[in-house]
């Protein structure tokens, strides 16, 4: 059985690419377009990962992690963002979050972040 990733991003390009990446590398993938739709879907099956973008409307990807572990939701999550300053570091710390990867990233580094995923749950 494949193993399944999570993608929530605002941006339908960057979705479809991430997802297209993805399955071409033999994953899974389910992907939402923000942290509510994801909620609202409650995936619940055995994916081991989660890629979220950091700014979206009506709830950043830390929020999604805050809720994701007030959930007791195991999940490793790769927090993508342009901005991966010390601040977020900290925060990202706070919430279980296994790696930020720095907008923009190559292909290979997304899927060695994927890869690695198992390693932080």
């Amino acid at each position: 059985m494949k193993q399944c990733i999570l993608v929530i991003d605002d941006d339908a390009a960057v979705r479809d690419s991430l997802s297209a990446l993805l399955e071409c590398a033999g994953y899974s993938v389910q992907s939402f377009c923000s942290g509510a739709q994801f909620f609202d879907a409650a995936p619940r099956s055995e994916c081991q990962c989660l890629i979220v973008d950091m700014h979206m409307p009506s709830m950043s990807g830390l929020q999604v992690a805050e809720r994701l572990k007030l959930e007791n939701r195991n999940i490793s999550i790769i927090l993508i963002t342009g901005n991966p300053n010390a601040a977020l570091k900290l925060q990202a710390e706070k919430y279980d979050i296994a790696i930020i990867l720095e907008k923009p990233f190559r292909h290979d580094a997304l899927l060695d972040a994927v890869s690695n995923c198992q390693t932080y749950r």
